[in-house]
This record gives C-alpha cells, sequence and structure tokens, in this order.
C-alpha cells in the first residue's frame, strides 16, 4: 500500500481570510468613529451697532466790556479778571455780575443758555438821584453826607447803594437802598408819617391837606411829617381849622365847638 501523501493545508485560503477579518475590522472602527456624537451648536448673538453719543453741553459765554475799559469783574461774588472780557465754559443758568471801577460800580444779573453767548457792554459812568419829601432831608451814604434835598438832584457813582435819610427836628431816619444808572436820573419818593389822635365835641368830619379823614374819634392816624392843617367840620357848629406840626412822636388833636377857638 502506497503511502498516502500528507495534506496539503490551505494557507492561502487562512491567510486570505485573516486579511479580510482584519480589513472589516479596521473599516469597522472608522465606521464607529464617523458616527461620534454630535456637538452642540452654541448661537452667538449678533452684534449691534453702537451709535455714537452726542455730548450734551451746559455751558456758554459771556462777553463784558465796559467804558471805560479795564474795569474789574466779579461773577456770582468771584473775581474773574478785567474788562474786556470773554468768560468761556460759565455753567446755563442765571448769573450776577458786578463790573467795579474807582468811581462806581454796576450788577447786571444776565442768563446764559447752553451753548450760546451773552453780551455786555455797560457803561460805569454818575447818574444822578432826586429825593421828593414833605420834610427836608439829609442824605448820607457810609456815614458820609452827600448831599440835601432842598439842594436839588444829587449826584451819585452807577451802581448800587445803601442810604441813609433822616431829618432831626422831625425824629425821622431812615435806609434806602437805591440802583443808580449811568447817565440817569432816579427819582426817589419818602413819604415819612407819624401818628395822631383826633376827637371833637359834640362830634365833627376830619380833613387832612384837604383830604377826608373821617369822623371823630379817630385813633392813630397815619399823618405825612411835616405843618399839616386839619379841618373839623359840624353840620350845626360850621368848622375849626387848626394847624400843627406832626413829628415820629404820637399827638392828639381835639377841638370842642361850644366853645369859642380862644376859650380853655
Amino acid at each position: 500500500m502506497r503511502d498516502s501523501e500528507p495534506s496539503r493545508y490551505p494557507w492561502k485560503s487562512v491567510a486570505a481570510a485573516v486579511l479580510a477579518v482584519s480589513v472589516m475590522g479596521i473599516a469597522g472602527r472608522t465606521f464607529l468613529q464617523g458616527r461620534s456624537e454630535p456637538r452642540a451648536v452654541v448661537a452667538s448673538p449678533v452684534p449691534v451697532p453702537v451709535e455714537e453719543t452726542v455730548p450734551v453741553r451746559t455751558t456758554g459765554s459771556i462777553v463784558i466790556d465796559s467804558q471805560p475799559s479795564g474795569a474789574k469783574v466779579t461773577l456770582d461774588g468771584a473775581e474773574v479778571g478785567l474788562t474786556p472780557l470773554k468768560l468761556d465754559a460759565v455753567q446755563a443758568g442765571r448769573h450776577t455780575i458786578a463790573i467795579v471801577t474807582a468811581t462806581g460800580s454796576v450788577r447786571r444779573s444776565v442768563r446764559v443758555e447752553a451753548g450760546k453767548l451773552v453780551t455786555l457792554d455797560v457803561p460805569v459812568y454818575s447818574g444822578w438821584l432826586t429825593v421828593f419829601s414833605p420834610i427836608p432831608l439829609e442824605v448820607s451814604s457810609g456815614g458820609k453826607s452827600i448831599g440835601h434835598t432842598d439842594t436839588g438832584k444829587i449826584m451819585l457813582p452807577a451802581g448800587r447803594h445803601l442810604l441813609t435819610l433822616s431829618n432831626s427836628d422831625f425824629g425821622f431816619t431812615d435806609s434806602r437802598t437805591v440802583e443808580i444808572h449811568s447817565g440817569e436820573e432816579r427819582p426817589l419818593n419818602v413819604e415819612p408819617k407819624g401818628r395822631v389822635n383826633i376827637n371833637a365835641h359834640p362830634w365833627a368830619e376830619v380833613w387832612v391837606d384837604g383830604n377826608k379823614a373821617g369822623d371823630t374819634p379817630i385813633a392813630n392816624l397815619q399823618v405825612l411829617l411835616g405843618t399839616r392843617v386839619f379841618v373839623f367840620k359840624h353840620p350845626q357848629y360850621g368848622e375849626r381849622r387848626v394847624t400843627a406840626t406832626v413829628t415820629t412822636t404820637d399827638s392828639a388833636l381835639s377841638v370842642d365847638f361850644t366853645k369859642t377857638p380862644n376859650q380853655p
């Protein structure tokens, strides 16, 4: 019996099968890697265009000049320079400007608007004061006499002045503040008064300087200082005229129609 031939192992087929399995494994891994979990999509906000902000102006300017020039200028009490002068970046609103020279001062109130220019041209010359009063008055400023009502106009530097008006004979003293403008006349009316108590027997209408004051009795009647004429009228007894000097000291007047004028 012939020895049988050794069986041939199909090495080529086995090698092909191994190669096929390897290829399939690699393809499987590649496929699985391609099917990994999807990444979350994050939405980015769309940028909004930013508009440029225009700054709001809150200040204005003032140009100040004076006649004569070289006057000192104050703004709300603070010195800011000499005329002619321009002030920039002045806060909008109302401000007080004073222009001061050796002969006087002038105050002005101005309103500044944002982004606008205010112009002031101020003459700083003297003016005049005329005082109207029923009695003569001495006019003083800063403790010094500057005139008398009997002399007519009183010259004063332009600006604000605190004046004292007085008459020692009538016991009157008063203070007034006046604003004098350059080249202008400033009238000042003063009506100093005293109090008078008036009575009559049996009664009477009372007239003072042609104006009816009322029927007696009259208490604390306000009457202009000075020499005044009081007229007492009664429908039966007629009228009586009494001239009296009224001062700041309270006084009293009385008429008795049943007696003659000179009878006590």
